[in-house]
């Protein structure tokens, strides 16, 4: 039955709007106004229209008390959907029941986004069978950590017909849940007014079944000013005093609600009133935990809750106990005072199931510093850091600090130190620093270390090396055994983006000591120190230690950190990337994604992405990059993390550059403009590459040499040496020969060339031998131009990068056209023609056609094959396998599938079968020969 409104038009009908099922998609309403002006009422309307009409409804009513349990509005919401949590992916399932206090097998971290991720998916399932009304009563009091996965979740339902519904108190728009979390949605939010002098009427006839004299009714409404609770209370009592005789106007009215309320608990006998005191403390009060605490029957307790019910103050349902209105339990609260607070305190801490709020209950009971009490709040603090409640952390070890003895200075600053571990956690840098730096100035060494530590990460967040540097050694001062000097060591590499040489000196000392230690050193540290070393290594353009590689890659499956943008396996995968060895770094990254959705780590989902977008731009699978950089983009956007969307707009503009898309130049110069926003080095340098590329294409060669020449300036100040950490220096020699500063180009090209050999990198090999061609094709040096274009081309081939190659066959032909070879150029440009037509990349396809004139040669045919496809196809005929094609030709396995598989795209067949027939004879003409 649906519950009788008095007035309020508006109201119902914005809830019949929200109700409605058509488009399919989420709608929020969002209830607000001062307490007591009706919210709760409209709340309790809505959700009997929506089970009238058959929808699926989770609910929650959080209370003050509640507020400062992690996850007690997530318990509300899911009870009773055991079903569906049993049917969630099991990593999702415990980090669930971690968070919600239901499983203890498992004490290591759980991640939010796990946490969030589960919840996602239950309501995701249930808005796919029907549609789903989400409600939560006084939202203001949502805890932080239900406010994170409801949020999470929030923004990722806006497809399915959700409807999410919620009152807040105006003047608390900081705190708990809020519908800002979902700009993209329908949403509506209503500020709820007081109540008409009619309406009030009404009301009072409804509710009371008496109306007042219109003097007394006009005086009502005009103190009230039309707020239902209030009048309501004071229409109590102008009519009891009316009966008894004593009805004195104005002197009824009392100054505030609070006041007014107040009255209303007064009015209970006292045993009913001490039982409302006792529920107002606890965060989920029922009969038979009120019966425990005072000792009494249930069935005394039920007696008196229906008392109080009657009476307007409380709500009984299947032994719970609510208090009809939020300001209700207010009131009640303050009734608790001195020794009778300290009573009922320890009472429910004896009584209560949760840990958390047990110590809770322990902590208000004592006044005086306890030893044991500060114990217990530093436990459940390091309780509700694992599971993944980092504002609830915080506040426990805040009063763990306050309860801590005087005299117990190690235990203080232990616990300071997770203070201040917990206050970066949350982003409260401000708080983390003045809390660290005390630490740091004075105390036990190990305590001092882990604070230097964290100051450090503070400084490198803020891009201040020196002051990295400086803690760093300040730390490493304090060590007093090796172990310590190697996990500071291994700590201070993972600091060190703007010195990579220092870094590599803390990593590489770091293996030295685990080296001596043998046996004793644990294995976590191990892998870290390996990482640290090859990917400092890396970025200083080093050769890969394939040794050091095998070993980290055996450990790395036996320890996981939880986030999985933290593993060895992911930063591993990362080097093999910066490696050029695509064929193992895919299926890493691949491994690394599945596992971060299964674990609903969307942050890691990011970077991971990221790095996929990278790796299949260089592997020609352009469509694929592109997925991957969508993906990173919309999700970086629903986790507001803004570097990783900028980096994935970076590589949308990248692949529209090589494909020609309208307006690319465009949005290149957009992203350019975000990236320097920010600040980033790394954000500015690959979009500055980007532009750089626009610059060409728009025949801005100044334009686009000064954007390089400014990564270059980056990539010193940041101590970035590998030629492969950013792919621009084989395009700075390419376009520096086109400007005429040869001698420039030089230089640089033979940087390149000696920076990959000593790093044995293939990729900057490839693009070195490019970049030499140009530059002795510019210098009249055609027969060294010809060896380093057909290196560069036999590089690019094996490396399994298409643009490259196509690339570095376009240089190939026009040295072949500077020769007079016009068949050989031919050949190449037929070639390098098909390789951009596969890619998309229209811009490149363009150039080909103007070497082709350049080279006065004409466009191949469909059935034109060149000389090195005609010989693949002949011997193909002839019956011999892949492997013998290709050691008869001295090419690699994958040069041979590469030319097969274009005639057969030239022929139009599917395979070897229909070769014999198809392969046109030859006609001693090729493509490009004179006619």
């Amino acid at each position: 039955m649906t519950r009788q409104v008095v007035g309020r038009e508006e109201e119902l009908r914005l809830i019949r709007d929200w109700l409605v099922a058509e488009p399919p998609q989420t709608r929020c309403l969002a209830l607000e106004g001062e307490p007591g002006i009706g919210k709760s009422t409209l709340f309790e309307y809505a959700l009997d229209v929506a089970r009238r009409d058959g929808w699926a409804i989770l609910v929650a009513r959080p209370t003050l008390i509640e507020s400062e349990l992690s996850f007690a509005t997530l318990a509300d919401l899911l009870h009773g959907l055991d079903l569906e949590r049993e049917q969630l992916p099991p990593p999702r399932r415990r980090a669930l029941d971690v968070a919600l206090l239901e499983s203890y097998g498992d004490r290591d971290s759980v991640d939010p986004g796990a946490v969030a991720a589960a919840v996602t998916a239950i309501l995701e399932k249930l808005a796919s069978t029907r549609a789903l009304a989400i409600a939560i009563d006084d939202a203001q009091w949502v805890d932080t950590p239900s406010a994170f996965a409801i949020n999470f979740a929030r923004r990722r339902l806006r497809d399915l017909p959700v409807r999410w519904l919620m009152t807040r108190r105006t003047g608390d728009s900081e705190r708990g849940l809020t519908i800002a979390a979902m700009p993209a949605a329908p949403q509506v939010t209503h500020s709820v007014e007081g109540l008409s002098l009619v309406e009030l009427n009404r009301l009072f006839t409804l509710r009371l079944g008496e109306q007042l004299p219109r003097t007394l009714l006009s005086q009502v409404e005009r103190v009230s000013d039309g707020n239902p609770l209030y009048a309501l209370e004071l229409a109590r009592r102008v009519i009891a005093a009316g009966r008894s005789g004593e009805l004195s106007g104005v002197d009824l009215v009392p100054p505030t609600a609070s006041d007014l309320l107040r009255q209303h608990v007064d009015d209970l006998p006292a045993p009913v009133r001490r039982l409302a005191v006792v529920a107002s403390l606890a965060a989920a009060p029922s009969v038979d935990l009120l019966a425990r605490v005072e000792r009494l029957k249930p069935s005394t307790v039920r007696r008196r809750v229906r008392m109080a019910a009657d009476a307007g103050i409380l709500r009984l349902a299947d032994d719970q106990i609510a208090f009809s209105h939020p300001l209700l339990a207010q009131v009640a609260a303050n009734y608790a005072t001195g020794v009778e607070l300290v009573r009922v305190h320890r009472r429910l801490a004896d009584e209560v199931d949760s840990a958390e709020e047990r110590v809770r209950h322990r902590s208000m009971a004592t006044v005086e510093p306890s030893a044991s009490v500060a114990d217990e709040l530093e436990s459940a603090a390091v309780s509700a850091g694992r599971r993944g409640a980092a504002t609830t952390a915080a506040e426990l070890i805040a009063l763990a600090i306050e309860r801590t003895p005087p005299t117990a200075r190690p235990c203080r600053d232990r616990r300071l130190l997770m203070a201040g571990e917990v206050a970066l956690r949350v982003g409260d840098t401000r708080r983390a620093r003045e809390i660290l730096t005390e630490l740091a100035s004075g105390s036990d060494s190990v305590v001092q270390i882990a604070a230097l530590l964290l100051l450090a990460r503070i400084a490198w967040f803020s891009d201040s090396a020196r002051d990295v540097k400086e803690l760093g050694a300040r730390a490493m001062a304090l060590a007093t055994t090796e172990l310590e000097q190697a996990r500071i060591g291994v700590a201070l590499a993972g600091l060190s983006r703007n010195d990579r040489e220092w870094g590599l000196r803390h990593a590489t000392n770091a293996i030295r000591i685990l080296d001596r230690l043998a046996d004793d050193a644990p294995p976590d540290l191990r892998v870290r120190a390996v990482v640290a070393v090859l990917d400092t290594e890396c970025d200083l353009g080093r050769p890969l230690r394939t040794d050091q590689l095998e070993s980290a890659l055996l450990l790395a499956r036996q320890v996981e950190p939880g986030k999985v943008t933290d593993s060895a396996r992911y930063y591993l995968a990362t080097i093999l990337l910066g490696r050029d060895d695509l064929a193992r770094a895919r299926p890493m990254f691949l491994e690394c994604l599945a596992e971060a959705n299964i674990r609903g780590d969307e942050g890691s989902v990011v970077s991971i992405h990221d790095q996929l977008a990278q790796l299949e731009l260089l592997a020609g699978n352009w469509s694929s990059a592109r997925h991957h950089a969508v993906l990173q983009v919309s999700t970086a956007e629903l986790n507001d993390q803004l570097l990783e969307r900028i980096w994935g707009l970076e590589t949308l503009a990248l692949i529209d550059v090589r494909e020609g898309t309208e307006g690319a130049r465009e949005r290149a110069d957009a992203v350019l403009a975000q990236s320097r926003n920010t600040g980033d080095p790394i954000s500015i340098a690959f979009a500055l590459r980007t532009a750089a590329e626009a610059a060409r294409e728009a025949g801005e060669l100044d334009r686009a040499v000064a954007s390089l020449l400014e990564i270059d300036e980056i990539a010193k100040s940041v101590h970035w040496l590998s030629p492969n950490s950013i792919r621009h220096a084989a395009e700075l020699v390419d376009l520096l020969v086109q400007i005429g500063r040869l001698d420039d180009a030089e230089a640089r090209s033979r940087s390149l060339v000696v920076a990959s050999q000593e790093g044995e990198l293939l990729w900057g090999l490839a693009a070195g031998a490019r970049a030499e061609a140009v530059v002795h094709a510019a210098r009249g040096r055609l027969d060294a131009a010809l060896d380093a274009a057909t290196a560069s081309v036999d590089r690019c081939r094996s490396l399994d990068m298409p643009f490259e190659v196509g690339r570095s066959l376009l240089v190939l032909a026009a040295v072949h056209r500077r020769r007079r070879a016009k068949a050989a150029a031919a050949d190449a440009l037929s070639e390098a023609t098909e390789v951009f037509r596969l890619l998309g990349a229209q811009p490149w396809i363009a150039r080909t056609s103007t070497e082709r004139s350049r080279a006065g040669v004409r466009t191949a045919g469909h059935l034109d094959l060149t000389r090195t496809e005609r010989m693949v196809a002949e011997l193909a005929v002839q019956g011999m396998s892949n492997p013998e094609i290709s050691a008869r030709l001295f090419m690699s396995r994958k040069t041979v599938e590469f030319n097969l598989g274009k005639v057969y795209r030239k022929l139009q067949i599917r395979g070897r079968g229909q070769l014999a027939t198809k392969l046109p004879p030859e006609s001693g003409e090729f493509p490009g020969s004179s006619g």
